[in-house]
């Protein structure tokens, strides 16, 4: 979810009331929202951080169709207006892109008055009561340009809402060779010119109220699913079933013995990520603000891998099993794990991993193994699933959860992969209890075993 810093959320402006809901439903706390803020003398309706992006201005109009009445001159909108004191009738023209255009200007002088620095900063404008065909009935494009125009339906769902902002972002693409890069940096000193009381380690916002009455939209689904799919026995509904456990947040481990089957999955699933306005950038997902894996791709490979999804292509194992699916790790019939076994021998699946990451939480696990044989990825694995099955919130895991490591560089990245794989989840599926965990993590017991044992002493000590 967004961080709206702010007292007034709501207001009596149902616009920017609405254009905020959807924002921080839409984004989550990495984006920082601001309404009514001053900059020399005006204030923006409403103004968006995008990490390593920029800033978006927004001027927002609730106007509803009957309410403009022309564009006149090309180059403005005539609306009527009503003296709420007097009942007395009128009209005035408005250019709501001249508007945020103006405190655009004034946004990026006071940054660089301020940091000696000029990020991105762009205008959008937002009608929220008009749909496209009021838009283009009324012929606004020549005052406001679509590509930057948020209108009704782009607010109707997360994919609509995303691939107008790409619009928006792409219209401006080529300022940004001009710009200072919106790194972690630039951000944090921007907030301070609009956040008194803002501190360091505050460049992450630590209110997890905002996140805790949130219901997951995931909270049945299973943590995991394995599917063995041979001999071609892929068909439609198997695949529909598999894009539909991907996309509320079931880590897939799919096994086919046909190059094709492996290619139909690999699609599905590319397919959920496009549809909520995602990409994929190695095995992490990030918002698709770029517009970028839009065409259909050619698979040809023995391995498709992305985030929370892993699915081979074998060499037929003739073991006389048919199709099965194990969902969680759990109720592993005999002839199931042979299978299992005979797979881990002639593809990059790793039984072993599995096996720690599916074990039952109660139990003491001892992992012995050399570098680079996938010790952090299987233990970040390990949270995710103690975390799904646990009857607590993440938020209360995190406090539970104690990893030490040899090394300061070591914990920090182990701090850094837990905090991405969190986020990938939380893009994927929307589940606000992610950020509340995300938000836990700099407080979490992730250190060195020196650092560790002085903390401990130092508490029996206080008390």
């Amino acid at each position: 979810m967004a961080m709206f810093i702010g007292s007034n959320l709501h207001s009596d402006n149902w616009g920017e009331d609405y254009l905020i809901k959807k924002l921080m439903v839409y984004f989550d706390d990495s984006f920082v929202i601001y309404r009514n803020r001053p900059i020399f003398g005006s204030q923006f309706d409403v103004c968006l951080l995008v990490p390593e992006t920029g800033i978006i201005i927004f001027e927002v109009k609730s106007w509803k169709p009957d309410t403009i009445k022309e564009v006149k001159n090309g180059d403005s909108i005539l609306i009527k207006t009503k003296d709420t004191e007097t009942g007395e009738e009128g009209e005035s023209a408005e250019n709501p892109t001249a508007q945020a255009r103006g405190y655009v200007y004034k946004m990026r002088s006071k940054i660089r008055q301020k940091t000696g620095k000029t990020p991105l900063v762009y205008e959008m404008v937002a009608f929220p009561n008009l749909s496209k065909d009021d838009f283009d009935r009324l012929g606004i494009e020549t005052v406001c340009e679509f590509e930057s125009t948020l209108l009704r339906e782009d607010f109707d769902s997360k994919k609509a809402f995303y691939e107008k902002m790409r619009l928006g972002i792409k219209n401006h693409k080529g300022a940004l060779s001009h710009c200072a890069d919106f790194n972690p940096e630039l951000m944090y000193r921007v907030r301070q010119i609009f956040e008194t009381d803002l501190n360091i380690e505050d460049t992450t916002i630590e209110n997890t109220d905002l996140v805790k009455d949130t219901e997951s939209p995931i909270e049945q689904a299973d943590y995991s699913l394995f599917a063995y799919i041979p001999h071609c026995d892929m068909n439609d509904d198997k695949r529909k079933k598999l894009a539909e456990a991907y996309s509320v947040g079931t880590k897939l481990y799919v096994i086919t013995e046909d190059q094709r089957d492996l290619a139909i999955i690999a699609e599905a699933i590319n397919d959920v990520i496009i549809e909520k306005g995602l990409i994929a950038d190695g095995l992490n997902l990030k918002i698709n603000f770029e517009g970028q894996n839009k065409e259909k791709k050619t698979f040809a490979a023995t391995t498709f891998q992305v985030f929370n999804c892993v699915a081979y292509s074998v060499s037929p194992l003739d073991m006389g099993e048919a199709s099965f699916e194990i969902k969680d790790g759990k109720n592993i019939s005999e002839k199931q794990l042979g299978v299992m076994k005979q797979i881990d021998k002639v593809c990059n699946f790793n039984l072993e991993q599995y096996k720690i990451e599916h074990a039952d939480s109660s139990k003491n696990i001892i992992v012995k193994a050399g570098a680079g044989t996938g010790k952090t990825f299987t233990m970040i694995s390990r949270i995710s699933y103690i975390c799904h099955i646990q009857n607590c919130s993440m938020k209360e895991m995190a406090k539970r959860i104690v990893m030490i490591t040899f090394t300061d560089d070591a914990a920090n990245q182990m701090e850094d992969k837990i905090r991405q794989h969190f986020n990938n989840y939380y893009l994927l599926t929307g589940d606000g209890d992610c950020l509340a965990f995300i938000n836990q993590i700099e407080g979490m017991q992730i250190s060195t075993i020196f650092k560790l044992c002085i903390e401990k002493k130092k508490m029996s000590k206080d008390l």
